[in-house]
């Protein structure tokens, strides 16, 4: 049996450039993957789906359904 060509692990030395981060709101004309109207939108889609609305009703967690509303 041959060994893994990564065994032994050896040490590797790392510099770190960098000891700080932050983060930047992206300028208005950045679009991201969705906004927050299609988040909802999707999130309410998905709340009132017909299989979702069944497994709610058999796990009887109807009072939670009706909170997300």
């Amino acid at each position: 049996m041959e060994p893994h060509p990564f065994h032994p692990i050896r040490p590797v030395e790392a510099k770190i450039l960098q000891t700080s981060f932050h983060g930047e709101e992206f300028p208005k004309e950045v679009q991201g993957p969705a906004d927050v109207d299609e988040i909802l939108e999707i999130e309410q889609l998905c709340i009132n789906h017909p299989v979702v609305l069944a497994e709610v009703e058999k796990l009887k967690l109807s009072s939670w359904h009706r909170r997300s509303q």
